[in-house]
């Protein structure tokens, strides 16, 4: 008989419309929402359900592989169409993934009996959250919605409406911390204890699971000694690159390549003095651009004329902080960006630097070491959660003008 955690058990035996699970690194959330996925389809024949998740289609690996490793860990029957990403039983049960990184126009006409939300926190948009709220509508399932995350910020909707004075009606809130893993190999739980100090608000947060708001390094897994490597891939499947546009402030460019696992490996930094023009800039981002790969950059009108002027094109970067740090936080935790030692001293030195400010309940940040990090969230977001290519890009800057 399958083993499964005591909270992971309370979760689907719960009978809240709405739940919200809330958890600390290595706590099983992934896991859990795909026990619920195959309990769901296994009560309720001819049931159809969503699975939303919040990167775009490649990234829902981790989802679609614990959704087969419980599958098979029951020994159940079932087909997965990889083009379609939609999980078939023979009862006639049917589960689709969907990326929430669309327009809101292309999630209408679902009616759904059930559903569940990977990766919650980063999806920031209340209107897009309301909307698949609403598409619970079917008939042949339970028309649970749960929804699983890590620990938001407490402007999120799901600290709006899952917890305090503002929380909804069938509306319940789960917290998980690392601890509650009970399957988790103690030198994986020593690993986070040595990254997230006892007592602090990055230990409350990723290993306790609290909403809270921060203090102290914005990045306190990034550990040079990890991330900084000598040996890199001399061939990458795409170059991709992040910039902070500055006027009094420098203007920062970070390159990179991503291999065919995903990992991204930075290996160019442009970094220019303040006050340098934007002809001048636009020059060296040309010099210093890898290959036609794509160029997510922040939003300054003078500039990105100056810049389209020169012939350099941009994609417009979506600068939610409380999306990118998190988008960059598990890259960073999971291994998934590397820096080649040289290439990028500023982002090096800047990532270990980057400190919130202590504002009280809400998470701000210092302005002096952010150029470098703001130009790899950049980045990172566009890769990982991005939803316009050059070509569309170019079309805006030629109907518009600007972003």
């Amino acid at each position: 008989m399958m083993k499964i955690l005591k909270w992971q058990q309370q979760l689907l035996q719960d009978n809240h419309q709405f739940v919200a699970v809330v958890g600390g690194y290595g706590c099983a959330k992934t896991f859990c929402l795909a026990l619920f996925v195959v309990t769901e389809m296994l009560q309720y024949p001819k049931s159809f359900g969503t699975i939303y998740i919040n990167t775009r289609p490649q990234g829902s690996t981790t989802v679609v592989t614990q959704i087969q490793k419980a599958f098979d860990m029951m020994k159940i029957p079932f087909t997965y169409n990889k083009v379609e990403g939609v999980f078939t039983l023979g009862n006639g049960s049917v589960a689709k993934v969907q990326t929430l990184q669309v327009p809101i126009g292309e999630l209408k006409g679902v009616e759904n009996d059930w559903a569940v939300m990977d990766e919650a926190d980063v999806l920031m948009d209340d209107q897009k959250w309301d909307y698949v709220k609403a598409r619970i509508r079917g008939q042949n399932g339970s028309r649970k919605f749960r929804v699983f995350a890590n620990p938001p910020s407490w402007g999120h909707w799901i600290a709006r409406d899952f917890t305090g004075s503002t929380q909804k009606p069938d509306h319940h809130f789960m917290q998980i911390s690392t601890f509650a893993n009970k399957f988790l190999p103690p030198d994986v739980v020593q690993t986070y204890k040595n990254t997230y100090k006892e007592g602090t608000p990055h230990y409350r947060k990723w290993m306790l699971g609290e909403i809270v708001a921060l203090e102290g390094a914005v990045y306190p897994e990034f550990n040079p000694a990890i991330h900084v490597v000598d040996d890199v891939p001399k061939t990458f499947r795409a170059y991709v690159h992040g910039l902070d546009l500055g006027s009094r402030d420098p203007s920062v460019l970070i390159g990179g390549g991503l291999d065919d696992a995903g990992r991204l490996w930075i290996i160019d930094e442009y970094y220019s003095e303040p006050m340098t023009s934007p002809q001048e800039q636009a020059l060296a981002i040309k010099n210093h651009r890898l290959g036609d790969g794509n160029i997510w950059s922040d939003h300054s009108l003078t500039m990105r004329l100056a810049f389209e002027h020169e012939g350099v094109y941009t994609i417009p970067a979506d600068k939610d902080r409380d999306l990118g740090h998190t988008l960059v936080r598990n890259r960073i935790r999971d291994g998934f960006v590397k820096i080649k030692r040289g290439a990028a001293p500023n982002l090096e030195r800047e990532l270990q630097l980057y400190r919130y400010k202590d504002t009280g309940i809400k998470e701000d940040t210092e302005h002096k070491y952010s150029h470098a990090p703001d130009a790899l969230r950049y980045l990172i977001v566009g890769i990982d959660a991005g939803s316009i290519t050059p070509d569309e890009a170019r079309q805006i800057y030629t109907s518009l003008g600007d972003f």
